[in-house]
């Protein structure tokens, strides 16, 4: 069986992705604060850039190692 996997930093429409057979990944994006979110998941994206603009350092976001992939 062969799946296709991407990260959500491709920003795939959830209807795209299922039309196309993909699996979307949620990236990790730690915040300024700390607080760490799911990209597309915990956060819309109109939240994420409002977090973007009221501080003072951008968010980090971490690659997803081959393991995690797994999981999903």
């Amino acid at each position: 069986m062969i799946r296709i996997l991407t990260d959500s930093a491709s920003d795939i429409l959830p209807a795209e992705a299922a039309t196309l057979g993909v699996d979307v990944i949620p990236l990790n994006v730690t915040l300024e604060d700390g607080t760490v979110i799911r990209d597309g998941v915990d956060l819309t994206p109109s939240e994420y850039y409002a977090h973007m603009a009221a501080g003072k350092k951008l968010a980090a976001a971490r690659q997803l190692s081959p393991e995690l992939c797994d999981l999903f």
